[in-house]
């Protein structure tokens, strides 16, 4: 259908395709799923149409270390958290679904290792459009991972430089809700920019990257993992927020910022496309070009560097569920069944572990997480280094591996364990500072 005039009255229009040249069209209502219309002029009266988005879910990460076990548990986005039914890769397809506007096309970026719990995933969670899986042969961090995307859809369905894409993160928990208010206040900034959005900053956390942002909502600078010194002062300005690692952007605006200031896209070559069903479709990377890509954020790769950046506020529950040093007073409805007390003051029991009791006696500002293959002890000052314990974890895991030992042997180590503990403590402390029950 081309060159279409003078159109009036027009209700209940759906699937409409490759329409060129339409002009003086009037009093169009309930227009759903609009695809590749060009040169569209003077059009008026134009209400209820659906407001569509792409997204993308980056889920190549393996949380807080590289993992020598293939372990489903190893991955931080497949950690389910206490008292919920979905894992946090799963939670993260919901959210792609409860935005305000509909989402006609959901790609996800992983690597091979993690496809079979991906497509487990999608079994468990209902995805109302067309999921497209582009797999990296390695790991490049998120700057190669975004050019992934960015070079299936111009090879494969850039229609229309307009269409608009929202990244999430596959690991982080955020209100819905929130993030929707977020969204509809980044549409003016979105025709020319790549929106990000930017948290208040609740306590000077020095595990997070913060962004300064300057004149109408202008990125102004990026500050990544401050002191505690510089935290304190950076949560006093109103203008610094928490770096979110979520965006909104138009497809013809990134695109144009990878081809005019990175060599990416050249080494991104798509090897293979295929569908598997209705639904899924499935995209491979060369991995001779590919190991050719820098390991970069894509904060340093675009963001820090482009004048097209923005920031908007995001009022809301949100964590990346990272390392936390302060863990607030956790109240009775967080303490497990099974544990008993005498004498304890601001103690954290979470005991995961059914068939055992976890007694304290006389102790005081103590962490203690047991499950069934390890237990965590440390002080509520020490918790930010459960980072270096799982470093400790992974260097006892190589060993003994080399030493083929029994595999029993290997699992009771609990290599798994720290990355949970890291989840289990923050989710705790967010829910204790939002009031919110996730």
């Amino acid at each position: 259908m081309t060159s279409v005039e003078n159109v009036e009255n027009v209700e209940n229009v759906e699937n409409v395709e490759n329409v060129e040249n339409v002009e003086n069209v009037e009093n169009v209502e309930n227009v759903e799923n609009v695809e590749n219309v060009e040169n569209v002029v003077n059009v008026v009266n134009v209400v209820n149409v659906v407001n569509v988005v792409n997204v993308v879910i980056l889920c190549g990460g393996v949380g807080m270390r590289q993992c020598s076990s293939s372990s489903k548990e190893n991955f931080k986005q497949f950690i389910t958290l206490p008292g919920e039914k979905y894992n946090l890769f799963e939670k993260t397809l919901i959210r792609s679904q409860q935005l305000d506007q509909q989402c006609v096309r959901l790609l996800i970026v992983s690597n091979e290792h993690l496809k079979q719990y991906i497509i487990q995933s999608l079994h468990n969670v209902r995805v109302m459009c067309p999921v497209v899986l582009i797999c990296e042969p390695y790991m490049r961090n998120t700057g190669p991972a975004i050019g992934c995307f960015v070079k299936y859809v111009q090879e494969y369905c850039m229609s229309d430089e307009n269409q608009k894409y929202i990244i999430f993160p596959s690991d982080h928990i955020l209100s819905i809700e929130a993030f929707n208010r977020s969204v509809s206040l980044a549409e003016q900034f979105v025709e020319s920019n790549i929106v990000t959005f930017g948290v208040y900053p609740q306590y000077p956390e020095t595990n997070y990257g913060y962004i300064i942002e300057g004149d109408n909502h202008k990125i102004k600078m990026f500050i990544e993992k401050p002191s505690y010194d510089i935290a304190k002062k950076l949560i006093n300005d109103p203008m610094c927020y928490w770096n979110s690692g979520l965006y909104y952007m138009k497809i013809g605006v990134i695109t144009d910022e990878y081809v005019n200031k990175t060599q990416l896209l050249p080494r991104i070559i798509i090897r293979e496309c295929k569908s598997d069903s209705e639904h899924l479709t499935q995209v491979t990377i060369d991995p001779e070009t590919y190991k050719l890509c820098p390991n970069i954020p894509f904060d340093k790769l675009i963001m820090e560097i482009t004048h097209n950046g923005c920031i908007v506020p995001f009022r809301g529950l949100w964590s990346d569920i990272g390392s936390w040093e302060n863990i607030y007073q956790v109240s009775q409805q967080y303490k497990s069944c099974n544990c008993r007390e005498i004498d304890t003051n601001n103690c954290h029991i979470f005991n995961y572990d059914r068939k055992q009791t976890v007694a304290l006696l006389g102790t005081e500002d103590l962490c203690i997480i047991n499950t069934k293959d390890a237990v965590l002890i440390s002080k509520l000052t020490s918790i930010s280094k459960v980072t270096e314990l799982a470093q400790l974890l992974e260097e006892q895991y190589t060993r003994i591996h080399a030493s083929n030992k029994p595999a029993k042997y290997v699992e009771s180590l609990g290599i798994n364990v720290s990355i949970l503990f890291m989840i289990i403590l923050s989710y705790l402390q967010i829910e204790l500072e939002q009031n919110v029950v996730i």
